[in-house]
């Protein structure tokens, strides 16, 4: 399994080498399909998306799709994506996506499509490949509405840790530094989180640092000062 977790696609040079070293290639060599679904429930203005989309455009795949799940029917959606070489799931909202993965059970397409090709996953797209959703921001509330739960919504079980974006930027209050750091005393796995310009490659569960920005690890099962 080859992962790149990020919070804006390929936003500079090293993550794009990074995606390059997980492949094996040249992207220019590559086929890459964007799927946008999870940036349908977040209301306002799209630049963000544009910008994410055009991150991955820009540099010069060999073909450039964009399918969306909520399109197509799931032998039409899995079979667009098994026809490329990466798989880009962007971001938005995350409980969005899992809705729509899930009321269209494609639960066991998706993992499979993780397990054989090359996949970026991007912000919301990145939070749902953990075990729950445990550190994803619930629709109109804060970051620690899901942890009250007893049990957080399940997400697809492909990382062993929780992945959490766009580390402190002040657009996303809930990736605040301190507020992470708290929420790591109520769950049994580690935290990675990366800033916009950083992320994580996944190769078979080694989790290695990349990028140009900032990342950190958070312990879990206490408040890491």
């Amino acid at each position: 399994m080859r992962l790149l977790l990020t919070s804006e696609a390929l936003a500079n040079n090293e993550l794009a080498g990074a995606l390059e070293d997980l492949a094996n290639s040249k992207l220019s060599e590559l086929s890459v399909a964007y799927v946008p679904t999870s940036a349908h429930r977040v209301l306002g203005d799209k630049s963000w998306l544009m910008k994410n989309l055009i991150s991955v455009w820009s540099r010069g795949f060999r073909s450039f799709d964009i399918v969306e799940l909520a399109a197509l029917d799931p032998s039409e959606f899995t079979g667009r994506l098994s026809s490329v070489d990466v798989i880009v799931m962007g971001g938005g909202d995350s409980h969005g996506l899992m809705d729509q993965i899930e009321g269209r059970e494609l639960t066991a397409g998706i993992t499979e499509l993780i397990a054989t090709r090359v996949y970026v996953a991007t912000s919301a797209g990145a939070l749902c490949l953990a075990p729950d959703l445990a550190v994803a921001p619930a629709p109109h509330s804060d970051l620690l509405t899901e942890l009250r739960e007893s049990k957080p919504r399940p997400g697809l079980g492909m990382i062993d840790f929780y992945f959490r974006p766009h580390l402190n930027d002040p657009f996303h209050e809930t990736s605040n530094e301190a507020l992470l750091r708290k929420a790591a005393s109520s769950l049994s796995l580690p935290i990675y989180a990366a800033d916009n310009e950083s992320g994580f490659a996944v190769v078979d569960g080694s989790v290695t640092a990349v990028g140009t920005g900032r990342t950190i690890r958070i312990e879990p099962g206490t408040s890491n000062p």
